[in-house]
């Protein structure tokens, strides 16, 4: 993993919104997000992930909009994977699948 891989969020900071195009998948390297969809009544919360839990893959596998937003919940790193590289991962790596 090379160090232009990471990237840090605020607290409160949206990594991607619902509805945006997907460009990367990512992995939690510190601190927590959560996960959450617009609902008829506001935000519907869908997950809160922790450390180690990769995320925002299921729009790159689908190549369509962001089903969900993500958003730190206090100091973040996650480290950036990108289309191309996720991709190559799934089709060279058996247990990345």
């Amino acid at each position: 993993m090379e160090n232009n891989d990471l990237h840090q969020f605020k607290e409160g900071e949206v990594i991607f919104r619902e509805g945006e195009d997907s460009k990367a998948a990512y992995v939690l390297m510190d601190g927590h997000i959560s996960l959450t969809k617009e609902g008829d009544k506001g935000p519907v919360t869908l997950a809160l992930l922790h450390p180690g839990e990769l995320f925002g893959e299921m729009s790159l596998l689908d190549e369509g909009p962001r089903s969900a937003t993500a958003r730190a919940i206090g100091e973040v790193q996650v480290r950036i994977i990108p289309r191309s590289e996720f991709l190559h991962a799934l089709e060279n790596e058996p247990a990345t699948a």
